[in-house]
């Protein structure tokens, strides 16, 4: 259970790395594999909610507007957004 706002920002941070990790991680050799790969990527992205999608897009794979977020949420709400958005897109894209 998180305790207070630093540890949610500490657990993000290494959920960010991840998912920076699964979304990035190439299989030039592979297309076959490849291709197994962004199927769970796209899985995992519709099984989100709205803004989870929303969040996991704009700051992982559309990075074009990287303060997109700060018309709509204060930084400590936005922060909280992404450690829950990061937490369910691993628990999809694992399979738990």
């Amino acid at each position: 259970m998180v305790k207070n706002e630093d540890e949610v920002i500490v657990i993000a941070s290494i959920y960010v790395n991840i998912i920076d990790n699964i979304l990035n991680f190439p299989h030039p050799n592979n297309l076959q594999k490849s291709f197994m790969y962004l199927h769970r990527v796209e899985e995992a992205l519709s099984a989100l909610d709205s803004k989870h999608r929303e969040l996991i897009e704009n700051d992982f794979i559309d990075r074009s507007h990287p303060e997109w977020w700060r018309n709509t949420y204060s930084c400590k709400s936005y922060l909280n957004l992404r450690y829950k958005a990061v937490g369910s897109f691993l628990v999809h894209f694992y399979g738990n």
